[in-house]
């Protein structure tokens, strides 16, 4: 207890509705039932990761209809999503999930050759963790707010609080780009 591990295991479910029709991450959770204080997934220089450069990460959790584990209270799961070391948001998501999944981005500037994204729950008193997909892309410096992260708040981190997409043509489009590395 207390160390940190990559031992996962995976399950298959079904994906949110609006999902059906593509190829998705969505169909699989990745869940942590060990005691350990976190569990990490490291991306490297090898994905491309270079210190001082912006990245975006995007953490996407799926469970659908029910987790293949108990939680600590009916119908909801609690866990940490961590950045490096540092608390990056408490996820906290009712189950079953029935639209959309749960997401979570944060824009940073690598202080290292390597970015880490830990899920902390089991040991700490909280739920076990899952997550569903794990992506990093990166960010030119032409970026305003890539400007304002360096420039004026020190490199701390951005995070994404609402994103509104004022193109799409419904509710349910949804839009990416290329994906530079995607290590689940």
């Amino acid at each position: 207890m207390g160390a940190i591990s990559s031992e996962r295991e995976t399950k298959e479910v079904v994906p949110p509705s609006y999902t059906m029709t593509q190829e998705t991450p969505l169909s699989t959770i990745r869940y942590c039932p060990g005691n350990h204080s976190k569990y990490c997934y490291v991306f490297s220089s090898e994905h491309g990761v270079q210190k001082d450069s912006a990245y975006l990460v995007r953490a996407s959790f799926w469970a659908g209809s029910a987790l293949p584990y108990a939680t600590i209270s009916p119908n909801l799961v609690k866990f940490d999503l961590l950045i490096y070391t540092d608390l990056w948001d408490e996820i906290t998501i009712s189950l079953p999930q029935i639209y959309k999944e749960e997401l979570r981005e944060i824009s940073i500037i690598a202080i290292r050759d390597s970015i880490d994204v830990c899920l902390a729950g089991n040991s700490t008193g909280k739920d076990i963790p899952f997550i569903s997909s794990l992506v990093l892309r990166p960010l030119g410096q032409d970026f305003s707010y890539v400007d304002h992260m360096v420039n004026r708040t020190g490199k701390r981190p951005l995070m994404s609080v609402q994103k509104i997409n004022y193109g799409a043509p419904s509710s349910q489009t949804f839009i990416s780009g290329k994906i530079m590395a995607d290590i689940l």
